[in-house]
């Protein structure tokens, strides 16, 4: 994890969604995620611009909808095989779940509720 460095910084714990941000008050702002976070953060965007439910993801991945869930709010520790069939379900690379999300980069959005998109 990256951590700004300098001098007397303060630091600041805040939750934007489920996603945990450190402020630097000194340093100006800086947006920190460990591994786990972002991949969190980047399977959610990435299923959502997509249009892609966590059920269909699922049954592309070959994984139970609860996985993918726990991916996405940072509870579930997947493989790299998991991640792999994921990236490989959604059409992307697999280093694009991992992407550092632009500073002040808006929290994914969410998919409405229900089992398929648009109905």
């Amino acid at each position: 994890m990256f951590v700004p460095s300098g001098a007397n910084l303060a630091h600041e714990l805040k939750y934007v969604g489920y996603i945990r941000w450190i402020t630097s008050v000194q340093d100006g702002r800086h947006a920190i995620m460990d591994t786990r976070e972002r991949l969190a953060w980047n399977l959610r965007k990435v299923r959502a611009d997509k249009k892609v439910t966590q059920e269909n993801l699922a049954v592309d991945a070959g994984v139970d909808r609860t996985t993918i869930s726990g991916i996405e709010r940072g509870d579930f520790n997947a493989s790299i095989d998991l991640l792999d069939r994921i990236a490989a379900a959604l059409a992307v690379d697999i280093a694009e779940l991992f992407a550092i999300p632009n500073e002040g980069e808006a929290p994914p959005s969410t998919l409405p509720a229900g089992r398929k998109p648009g109905r």
